[in-house]
C-alpha cells in the first residue's frame, strides 16, 4: 500500500490565506498562477485531471513553484432546503469528497495534497472511503482523526462551505483564475497552460516544447460528469 506520514498542521501565515474556503493549496515562493479547481471524488474525469494532469505538474521541479491550486470537492451535488446534500455518485462520494474537505481541514496543505492524489487512486481503484484513508495515511491517530471527521457532523459543516463556495459549472472538473473566469485551456493540457504564462519564450522549462505538450492534450469531449 501506498501511504504518507502526514503530520498535523502547522499553521502558519501562508496555509491560513491559502485554506480560504477550506481549500487546500500548492504553495511556492514564487507562485505566480492562481488557479481554483471544481471537482468531485468519483467523477472518472476529476479523477483523470487530478492524476494526469495537476499532480505531475504539482510533483514538477520545472513547474510546481509557478502556480497555486485552491480544490473545491463538491462538484454536481446538489444541497436541499434543509441543508442535505446528494452527489452526483451517490452517497460514497458525498463520503469521499467530505474525506477530502476533512482531510484540507486536519493536515498542513503539502500532506493534505498528497493526501488527496493519493486517496483519489485508492477511490479509482474501487477502495472504499475509509480504506483509502487507511491505506494512505500512516499515522492511525491521524487517520482515525479523518475518519470521525468525515463521519460526523464536523465534516458535514465543513463540506456544506465549500458547497457554499462552488461556483455555477456545466460540467467537472471545471477550472478557473483566481476571479472565477473559467481556463478550459487549463482543463485539457494544464502543463501547456502554465507553459502559456511564461511571457519569455527563453524563460520556460524544457519540458515546454510542443511535442510533449500535445501528448498531454485531454480531449474536450472527456467530460462526462
Amino acid at each position: 500500500s501506498t501511504s504518507f506520514n502526514l503530520m498535523m498542521p502547522r499553521l502558519g501565515s501562508s496555509f491560513a490565506s491559502c485554506a480560504a474556503f477550506l481549500a487546500s493549496c500548492t504553495l511556492g515562493a514564487e507562485a505566480v498562477v492562481k488557479l481554483k479547481v471544481y471537482w468531485e471524488a468519483l467523477c472518472p474525469t476529476s479523477q483523470e485531471w487530478m492524476l494526469t494532469k495537476y499532480k505531475p505538474m504539482y510533483e514538477s521541479q520545472d513547474f510546481q513553484k509557478m502556480f497555486h491550486v485552491e480544490h473545491y470537492a463538491y462538484g454536481n451535488a446538489k444541497t436541499s432546503l434543509l441543508g442535505t446534500i446528494t452527489c452526483q455518485h451517490g452517497s460514497k462520494e458525498c463520503d469521499a469528497n467530505r474525506m477530502i474537505t476533512c482531510a484540507q481541514h486536519k493536515l498542513d496543505q503539502k500532506s493534505a495534497t498528497d493526501f488527496m492524489f493519493c486517496a483519489v487512486g485508492k477511490l479509482k481503484n474501487e477502495f472504499s472511503v475509509q480504506a483509502s484513508v487507511v491505506d494512505c495515511v500512516a499515522d492511525k491517530a491521524v487517520s482515525s482523526n479523518i475518519i470521525n471527521c468525515y463521519s460526523g457532523s464536523e465534516g458535514a459543516t465543513l463540506q456544506a462551505a465549500v458547497a457554499k463556495a462552488t461556483i455555477t459549472h456545466s460540467y467537472v472538473p471545471w477550472v478557473t483564475d483566481e476571479s472565477g473566469n473559467q481556463l478550459k485551456s487549463a482543463e485539457n493540457n494544464l502543463q501547456k497552460y502554465l507553459c502559456s504564462t511564461v511571457e519569455k519564450p527563453g524563460d520556460r522549462p524544457a519540458s515546454c516544447n510542443f511535442a510533449v505538450l500535445m501528448r498531454g492534450e485531454m480531449s474536450k469531449n472527456t467530460y462526462s460528469c
